[in-house]
């Protein structure tokens, strides 16, 4: 389309010539005009598409300096027209950006062409500014951090939610500015792997922390794209990030529950491999390492009397730098903390976040925890046969702190591991007294005691023996123990059993044995020799009921591997089969990532039992589509993953549909709060890397989930 041209030239005769050829050449000439002002006046006027500008002009102004006005206040393009091409001009001209620079005379062609070409180059540049204000508009109002960087790794753009969140400028945050706030934890992993990915032009996913416009750190994914202009050339980088910090935080207390279920494990193992002369550095041993773990500053042990009128610390272990009490703290009469003691009687767990909140019932135990120092406080039972024979206690006294009911639970177990160990010792002190003392105490004790002769028959027998397995002591005198273990373990307590007469000092062992009305119990039993003047005349045998331990640790065996919410499979679980799935020959394998929509809002409206509600029936809904051999697992706070060995992306897909078909009858039976999960998927051949595949299908779930808040 022909352009509207404004003329700025001096002489009359030139300007009406110059006119007289735009007009052959198919231009309107708005106006023509001598001076460089009155050229600024024309160009507000009109607002031609382009002005031809004489350098030397009349007026104050030159053509120079009313060429800058025009660009800078009405971005009109120019054209020099002039017979002026000394250096010195030039660098003046070229500090205004013209359109072009035409030397006097010249051909219409000439001037043909450069006027063309100016039009075609001013329209594109329009053009590119209202596409970057629209992308910039976009970007503004997207729910997600956006940033650009060019073809030289410096930022050039960060979008207002991304300033908003940092509390910067754009002109703070642009170069390499961002990086001031990355976590020096952080800072070289994440400049690392951006160059990395950034020279080999790939995508690249990030999780780094930076700091918040409020200076807390925040954990943030950062998801970074290739740019690609329309001829193939790279343009830089685009990327998104979101905050994951409470993700982070969730992924964190699992690891932590994972962590200290480990611990007790570990404990529970020493303690009871310890052998007799080294039972009381073990206990002490395992009171620092849960000390450590929980962050205490003391961990200990109080043991009651026989009558429970008074206790004392027996074991105790301090942190670097805290003050030991146990010499202060023996015999103590239990009722100078009556609020304490009734508690413990009860069972309970004595949880004190915060010593200078406890209640008035409570002063006596106040006034002497402030005493000690103490700001917080938590005491466990140690129960045995349903008596309460002492406590494990932490204190915190450099700071309050509330123990969470995971970390109270794990405590409760590692009680009733300390308390077994207590009586342990307890019957094992007792097989190195005297003889009558030695009797009395086996005949009371509440461990299992039995000895065999040197043919393997049963001399004796406790009462704790009895009570266990349902027999009378007459009913046991004369047997051989094997007559009383299962079946199918007779072959592994036959060979210990003939271990410990074949000279093995203490041999220890777990076997089930049956009571007299056919139930099957767990005990662990330790035997030893007896030998006089070299002759064996029997062995000895300790031994305790330890079923409802093993079933306790089953349960822990299996809360490490499955959510404590959901009843499915967590992210440790998930984890290692991933990594035993990269090796294997169930390939294609395809990984689906699936995310609840709207959980926050759900907690903050409803309330997190409704939140969690919606948790399960996702999960229920996830469990019952997917197949028997798949692995569905909840991976975060509120996300879910599954493995779907030897599953092609068409039979997924199916999978998937089906999940999105039970999702919208969930809907539908109970409309509120509606169920809607965001879902990803993305399979893998062999050779694939099922974490870059598993990323890839968490990308594909954040892109379904955009879709569904639009």
């Amino acid at each position: 389309m022909p352009g509207n041209i404004l003329i700025v030239e001096d002489e009359n005769i030139i300007a009406m010539d110059l006119k007289n050829r735009l007009v052959a050449l198919g231009y309107t000439v708005c106006a023509s005009v001598p001076s460089g002002e009155a050229a600024i006046e024309k160009a507000d006027a009109f607002h031609p598409d382009l002005v031809l500008m004489d350098i030397v002009l009349k007026g104050e102004l030159d053509g120079i300096q009313a060429a800058a006005q025009i660009r800078q206040r009405l971005n009109i393009p120019v054209i020099y027209l002039t017979a002026y091409s000394d250096a010195r001009t030039l660098a003046r001209a070229k500090v205004t950006e013209p359109h072009g620079y035409i030397l006097k005379p010249f051909e219409d062609r000439e001037l043909h062409s450069t006027i063309e070409m100016a039009l075609y180059k001013h329209t594109v540049e329009q053009q590119l500014r209202e596409s970057e204000e629209r992308f910039r508009v976009m970007a503004d109002s997207a729910p997600v951090m956006i940033w650009l960087s060019g073809v030289d790794t410096q930022s050039t753009f960060f979008n207002k939610q991304w300033l908003g969140f940092r509390g910067r400028r754009l002109e703070q945050e642009i170069g390499n500015g961002w990086l001031e706030g990355v976590h020096p934890d952080d800072i070289d992993r994440v400049v690392s792997e951006y160059l990395t990915a950034f020279h080999a032009r790939r995508d690249f996913l990030l999780e780094y922390r930076i700091g918040r416009a409020d200076g807390e750190p925040r954990w943030i994914l950062d998801h970074g794209t290739p740019r690609w202009m329309p001829d193939g050339a790279f343009a830089g980088y685009i990327d998104s990030a979101v905050d994951i910090t409470e993700r982070k935080q969730v992924e964190q207390a699992l690891h932590y529950r994972v962590e200290f279920e480990k611990l007790v494990s570990k404990i529970s193992t020493d303690l009871l491999n310890y052998s007799t002369g080294q039972i009381d550095r073990a206990i002490i041993d395992a009171l620092g390492l849960i000390g450590a773990f929980a962050n205490v500053d003391r961990s200990y042990i109080f043991n009651f009397s026989e009558d429970s009128k008074t206790h004392s610390n027996t074991f105790e272990w301090c942190a670097e730098g805290i003050a030991p009490q146990k010499n202060y703290l023996q015999n103590i009469p239990s009722d100078q903390a009556p609020w304490r003691m009734e508690i413990l009687r009860r069972f309970e767990i004595v949880h004190i976040p915060r010593v200078a909140d406890l209640p008035a019932e409570a002063r006596a135990e106040k006034a002497m925890l402030e005493q000690h120092g103490v700001l917080a406080m938590l005491a466990v039972p140690l129960i045995y046969q349903k008596t309460l024979i002492g406590y494990l206690g932490f204190d915190v006294v450099r700071q309050e702190k509330t123990w969470m009911d995971e970390d109270i639970a794990l405590l409760k177990t590692a009680g009733e591991i300390f308390a077994n160990v207590l009586i342990r010792e307890r019957a094992e002190y007792a097989m190195r007294a005297s003889e009558e003392r030695w009797r009395t105490y086996i005949e009371h004790a509440n461990d299992l005691i039995f000895a065999l002769d040197a043919t393997g028959r049963i001399t004796l027998v406790n009462r704790a023996t009895c009570d266990a397995l349902g027999y009378r002591a007459a009913e046991l005198l004369g047997k051989s123990p094997l007559d009383l273990v299962a079946p199918d373990k007779l072959a592994e307590a036959t060979s210990a059993l003939a271990a410990i007469f074949g000279g093995e000092d203490i041999v220890q062992m777990e076997v089930e044995v049956l009571t007299k009305d056919r139930r099957r119990v767990i005990i662990e039993v330790r035997g030893r020799i007896l030998q006089e003047q070299g002759r064996v005349i029997g062995t000895f045998h300790i031994a305790r009921d330890v079923t409802e331990r093993k079933l306790a640790e089953a349960k822990l065996e299996y809360y490490s591997t499955h959510d404590a919410l959901t009843d499915i499979h967590n992210r440790a679980c998930f984890e290692d089969a991933l990594a035993r799935l990269e090796h294997s020959r169930l390939f294609p394998i395809t990984i689906v990532v699936a995310d609840v929509n709207g959980l926050k809002q759900i907690n903050d409206q409803l309330g997190h039992a409704t939140g969690d509600a919606t948790l399960k029936h996702a999960a229920r809904i996830l469990r019952e589509t997917f197949r028997a051999e798949d692995i569905v697992a909840r991976i975060g706070g509120d996300e879910f993953a599954a493995l779907l060995p030897n599953t092609d992306a068409a039979t997924a897909a199916e999978i998937i549909a089906r999940v999105r078909e039970r999702l919208a009858a969930h809907t539908t039976a109970q409309s509120d709060p509606p169920l809607r999960l965001a879902i990803g998927a993305a399979t893998a051949e062999k050779g694939n890397a099922l974490e870059q595949v598993f990323k890839l299908a968490d990308r594909q779930m954040y892109r379904d989930k955009a879709g569904d808040e639009r």
